[in-house]
C-alpha cells in the first residue's frame, strides 16, 4: 500500500538495527518505542493511512514523525523539549568503578554535551587521561564540541554505534534507575522530581560497584544466533 507521491524511507542497517533495539526494549520510553515503529512501518512501504491503521494511531501523528525522520534520522525521533522543564539525563558511567556523574538538561545539544565534558572535568583526577565511549549522536561530534576536545587533550573520544555493548552497560545503570526511583516514586513537580533524581544518584554512588557480565562472549553471541534463526522465518 504504497503512495508514489510520499519520500520514500530508506533506513541504512545501522538505523534499522537501532529502530528495532527501541522498538522492543522494555526500559525505552514508550513514546520513543512507539516513534521507532511508526519509522520501521513507513520503510516497509506503507503509507501514512495504513502504518495507522497497523499502530492503532492516527495519520496525522504517523506524518510527523516520517517527516521528522526524513529530516534529521534518528535525532528526530527525540521529542521537543518545553522550554523551562528538564527533561534529559546525561550521565558518565565509570565502568570500572560503578560511580556516576549526572547532570539535568532542558536538552541534549552539543553546547549541553560539552557542559557536560566540563563537568566530568571538574570531577576527575587531572593527571588521569579520559576515555569517552559515546554514541555516534550528532551533538556528540558538533564543532563546539571538537574544539573543546582539542582544548582539553587528555580526553578522547570513542563512538560507537548506539547498540554496543559499552553503551549498553549505560542502558543497564539507566534501568535500575527507572525501576527503583522513578516507578516507586509519586511527583508532584519538575522541582521534586529533580530533587528525587539527583538524590538517587548520591546514593547510587555511595554504595557503587561495577556492573559485570555473567556470559562468556560464546554464549552472547549463541543466543544471538539463536535469535536471528527464530526471526528469520516465514511468519517475520
Amino acid at each position: 500500500m504504497g503512495d508514489s507521491r510520499l519520500q520514500p524511507l530508506v533506513l541504512s542497517e545501522d538505523e534499522r538495527l537501532v529502530l528495532q533495539g527501541w522498538a522492543k526494549r522494555r526500559t525505552t520510553a514508550q513514546g520513543l518505542a512507539k516513534r521507532a515503529r511508526i519509522v520501521l512501518a513507513c520503510a516497509d512501504g506503507l503509507n501514512n493511512t495504513a502504518v495507522a491503521a497497523r499502530l492503532d494511531t492516527d495519520r496525522g501523528t504517523v506524518s510527523r514523525w516520517r517527516t521528522r525522520f526524513l529530516q534529521r534520522r534518528l535525532d528526530g525521533l527525540s521529542d521537543e523539549p518545553r522550554p523551562g522543564v528538564p527533561r534529559t539525563i546525561t550521565d558518565a558511567l565509570n565502568t570500572a568503578t560503578g560511580k556516576v556523574i549526572g547532570r539535568l538538561s532542558a536538552q541534549h545539544r552539543a553546547v549541553d554535551f560539552r557542559d557536560f565534558l566540563d563537568e566530568i572535568d571538574r570531577q576527575t583526577d587531572p593527571g588521569l587521561a579520559a576515555h569517552v565511549i559515546c554514541d555516534s549522536l550528532s551533538a556528540h561530534k558538533a564543532p563546539v564540541v571538537h574544539k573543546w576536545l582539542l582544548a582539553h587533550p587528555r580526553f578522547e573520544p570513542h563512538f560507537t554505534p548506539t547498540y554496543s555493548s559499552w553503551i549498553n552497560q549505560v542502558e543497564r545503570w539507566f534501568a535500575e534507575l527507572q525501576r527503583r526511583c522513578l516507578e516507586r516514586g509519586v511527583f508532584c513537580s519538575h522541582d521534586e522530581l529533580e530533587t528525587a533524581l539527583e538524590n538517587w544518584i548520591k546514593t547510587w554512588n555511595e554504595q557503587a560497584r561495577p556492573f559485570k557480565w555473567t556470559k562468556t562472549a560464546d554464549q552472547t553471541i549463541d543466543r544471538i544466533c539463536r535469535y536471528c534463526d527464530r526471526i528469520s522465518g516465514p511468519g517475520h
